[in-house]
């Protein structure tokens, strides 16, 4: 469980046109609730024209680094570019005194180690622009952060929903379906034009860690439900709101409109760290004036109560705080020993040994409906500390039977010293404790009703077929296998954010191909899911084939759901413990409170470009030798990707 704590305030900011006396402006700041600044690098001039702007020199002899501790340039200050840059200008003059002046501005925040620089994407091409970004990040002349300003809805998106809007307004039938499919199509592409600029800059950027998303909320949102779905996968590190955007109540307090609350807090949910800016077209001492600073106070206390609003992700967030997007190599408790720890935090899972011991129990019912006057043999393969000896001998109890043997088989040795401890301790003589690999173990009686936790977060990742089959030998011909079934899920995703830390998860000694190879079991949060969720492999046990043969190859087609990018291949499973139990990591039949599993996740090399309607097709295969099982996976359309970890070449599972 992570050690982080939830933030129990909103984190936020003042954005503002001006703001000469840093020190003063701070200490104002925090009295109305915020926590840091976002102020210009460069100062207008004041002298009643527009579009004019101090030289650093001047701003610097206005507002010197000294009158600031060097504490506070570093965490409480965020600059930002001038507006009149345009570093993508048709006019060669205008395009290399842009470069000019974001070259210096770019110097003058690294030299005060400010931890973030807003960028306003204003062209609708910004490819110069992201080139001198990435120049000036690729020298490691600094360390802070690129904001990347970018509308949540562009003023083409803008146009378009007002026009659907006025046809609304001008009396439609509301039997009609207003908007035809082709202005659909055409709304949901202005409605994702700003995505379109970021993914351009991103992209060009080559996914740079440093960069990330401030997306500014305008007073029209965006119509599509999939265009909101667009950003659920990327860095965003805060939202900025101009205090234009906010509306009166009866009362006199800033309040947002329903559509604007709804929108706010549904971004909660998926970044819980994410800050807010709340922006002004005023002076910072215009705006700390007493009337204007109570007012942008009351601005602050009313987002800070959409923050405390928020709906949780999901049922098991407590538990799983910290570990969003978080990438771990999968577990491989067949060729590894598992530490305690490993052990006993899959054994607080609230829903898992509830659902085996009702499975038992069901089975115990089957089996002495059958053979009323039969001992029963019952057999944990893979005991682990003992949890599903537990639920079996809690199963025996709550059906009265008394008449049964159970077999407690574990290989870890050091495991095996914790079920001689509850042997001794808590369970009865019926408890047999074998020391063994299942596939070796020598039992004389065959088992009823085997029970077995080899599951990983794709099911069969963690070898259970390679298990469960290598213990038939110790069944009886009709014995009954807890679970009996299991199924792993693939959906093509979207996540700049787990594209990024695969990138930089890359070990030194390794081939450059590596951490885009490996599967990554991971806490899905910011990812945007560009397909359903569809079955891919199943297996059955007992396994009553002729010939026993786990590889397996599928190909899934999908329809995109959004125009997107395919960062990779998402992973679930669930299970059939027995007849109609059983549990689900599958987002639409995630069983609740269950933490046991996160979702695993398989990185393309090469994201691709994807629009909406486009068809995804996948091919996933999963291959075994002597002495390794592993998986391979590629894209054939859109367009075609190469096989990803041929021959288990970054990865594989070690039987």
């Amino acid at each position: 469980m992570s050690t982080q704590k939830k933030r129990e305030r909103l984190s936020a900011g003042i954005g503002v046109r001006s703001c000469l006396d840093i020190k003063t402006a701070l200490e104002s700041s925090k009295e109305s609730g915020y926590e840091f600044l976002v102020v210009p690098i460069r100062e207008p001039v004041e002298d009643g024209s527009s579009g004019k702007f101090m030289s650093l020199r001047d701003c610097y002899n206005s507002r010197a680094d000294l009158t600031v501790e060097t504490a506070d340039w570093n965490t409480l200050v965020v600059f930002k570019t001038s507006p009149d840059i345009n570093c993508d200008s048709k006019f060669p003059d205008v395009r290399r005194k842009s470069e000019e002046k974001l070259v210096a501005e770019l110097s003058y925040a690294s030299y005060l180690s400010v931890p973030a620089v807003v960028l306003p994407l204003q062209s609708t091409s910004n490819v110069n622009l992201a080139r001198q970004v990435f120049d000036h990040c690729s020298a490691a002349l600094s360390s802070f952060q690129i904001w990347v300003e970018v509308p949540v809805n562009s003023e083409q998106s803008a146009t378009l929903n007002g026009e659907v809007t006025n046809i609304v307004k001008n009396g439609c039938s509301g039997d009609v379906d207003l908007v035809e499919p082709a202005e659909k199509h055409s709304e949901y592409n202005a409605d994702i034009a700003s995505w379109k600029k970021w993914h351009q800059f991103r992209s060009i950027n080559s996914f740079s860690k440093r960069i990330g998303v401030l997306l500014r909320i305008t007073e029209n949102l965006p119509s599509s439900e999939d265009s909101w779905k667009n950003w659920l996968g990327e860095p965003i590190k805060a939202l900025i709101i101009g205090t234009s955007v906010f509306i009166t109540n009866k009362s006199g307090y800033p309040v947002l409109t329903q559509a604007h609350q709804h929108y706010i807090c549904r971004l909660f949910t998926y970044f819980p760290n994410m800050q807010i800016v709340v922006s002004s077209d005023s002076s910072m001492n215009d705006l700390l004036s007493s009337p204007r600073q109570l007012s942008i106070t009351a601005h602050y206390q009313y987002l800070n109560h959409l923050f405390t609003r928020r709906t949780p992700f999901d049922t098991i967030e407590d538990f799983a705080f910290g570990y969003e997007n978080f990438l771990q190599v999968p577990l491989q408790p067949l060729a590894d020993n598992l530490e305690s720890q490993t052990y006993e935090v899959f054994e607080k899972d609230p829903v898992k040994y509830p659902k085996y011991q009702e499975a038992v129990q069901l089975a115990i019912t089957d089996k002495r409906q059958t053979y009323p006057d039969r001992t029963l043999v019952l057999m944990v393969l893979g005991a682990g500390r003992g949890p599903l000896v537990s639920c079996c001998i809690e199963a025996a109890k709550q059906e009265s039977l008394e008449d049964y043997v159970l077999y407690a088989v574990e290989k870890n040795p050091n495991a095996v010293l914790t079920l001689e401890y509850k042997l001794e301790h808590f369970w009865d003589d019926r408890v047999r404790l074998i020391a063994s690999d299942m596939r070796e173990a020598d039992i004389s009686e065959k088992a009823d009703i085997i029970v077995s936790e080899l599951l990983g977060s794709f099911g069969d990742n963690e070898l259970s077929p390679e298990c469960l089959d290598g213990a038939q030998s110790l069944l009886k011909p009709d014995a009954i296998s807890i679970p009996s079934s299991y199924t792993s899920h693939i959906a093509p995703i979207s996540s700049h954010v787990l594209h990024v830390e695969c990138i930089h998860s890359r070990e030194f000694d390794k081939i450059s191909e590596h951490c885009l190879e490996t599967p990554y079991v991971v806490r899905l949060v910011n990812y945007t899911q560009l397909g359903n969720v569809t079955p891919l492999f199943t297996y059955s046990h007992p396994n009553l084939s002729a010939k026993i043969d786990n590889r397996r190859h599928e190909v899934i087609e999908f329809e995109a759901k959004a125009t997107s990018l395919v960062t990779g291949i998402a992973g679930y499973f669930d299970t059939v413990l027995y007849k109609d139990v059983g549990f689900s990591i599958v987002p639409d039949t995630h069983s609740d409170g269950l933490f046991s599993w996160f979702p695993i996740y398989f990185p393309l090399r090469i994201p691709v470009d994807v629009c909406k309607g486009d068809k995804i097709t996948v091919h996933f295969w999963r291959c075994e030798d002597a002495h390794k099982v592993w998986y391979e996976w590629c894209l054939s359309e859109p367009v075609p990707t190469s096989i990803h970890n041929p021959r288990g070449r970054t990865y594989f599972i070690g039987k």
